[in-house]
């Protein structure tokens, strides 16, 4: 395999991990715009669809939640 055909696959692979990675760490940025004022109430319903799916996997997985509720203290201190 080619220098330039393993770089090819590295980036979607390394996408395929960053983007879900990163749709869950940005709970914790949006929580704590939200908790001082920046973000308008108005804000909150579409913030409650765009993170539904995390809302999914803390019902199903009981571990998921203490995770994201762990680190959603480390931003609301």
């Amino acid at each position: 395999m080619s220098e330039r055909s393993r770089t090819q696959l590295l980036v979607p692979v390394i996408a395929a991990f960053a983007i879900p990675l990163l749709y869950v760490l940005s709970l914790g940025p949006v929580e704590w715009l939200y908790d001082r004022g920046w973000l308008p109430a108005s804000t909150y319903d579409a913030f409650d669809v765009f993170y539904g799916p995390l809302e999914f996997l803390c019902d199903r997985w009981p571990w998921f939640r203490e995770v994201l509720v762990w680190y959603e203290r480390l931003w609301l201190r």
